[in-house]
């Protein structure tokens, strides 16, 4: 590789890497702190006939132009704030601008997801549904931590002794 070339790449992944590590944090972190109205909404589609997703395209399509202009101020919030912490502005009046956007974009969405549930005909499967779903949150939280732990396991076998398989790795899952 021509050595002219590897400061502007270097330069290019650093600044790639802040501004997606700027983006994980201010945009959530990958969608694990979803609001509840957005799964009420796709609960409710989830359970409507053919016909009654027949007419939510038209709530849908009405509802489409206000939630991209309040999707497109969250994003310019966004996008100040980034602009404020790169030049060393304060970044109080962006911040107070992000969470009035995030909350009109927010009531927009929940208004919407209310919408399109009183239009369900059969909210009981709905509810049912919801239920059954709530339940499995724990049951992932101890997938996800059995998960940890098996690579947790995978590292300290890789750093030691390296005679650890996979086997090994479950048995020490199942002891804990």
């Amino acid at each position: 590789m021509n050595k002219r070339w590897i400061a502007p790449i270097a330069a290019a992944l650093i600044g790639t890497g802040f501004l997606a590590a700027t983006a994980f944090a201010y945009g959530g972190g990958g969608g694990h702190g979803r609001h509840h109205g957005d799964s009420a909404m796709g609960l409710c589609i989830g359970v409507m006939s053919p016909t009654q997703k027949a007419a939510l395209r038209s709530t849908l399509g009405s509802s489409w132009a206000t939630l991209k202009t309040d999707s497109q101020a969250v994003r310019s919030a966004k996008a100040a704030i980034t602009h404020d912490i790169l030049y060393g502005n304060s970044v109080t009046t962006d911040e107070a601008a992000l969470a009035t956007a995030e909350s009109t974009l927010q009531s927009a969405k929940d208004s919407l997801a209310a919408q399109v549930c009183s239009n369900v005909t059969n909210i009981g499967a709905v509810q049912t549904l919801y239920g059954q779903l709530q339940a499995l949150h724990p049951e992932e939280q101890t997938l996800h931590q059995d998960t940890h732990s098996d690579f947790q396991a995978a590292r300290a076998a890789q750093s030691g002794s390296g005679g650890g398989t996979v086997s090994d790795l479950k048995g020490t899952r199942s002891a804990q």
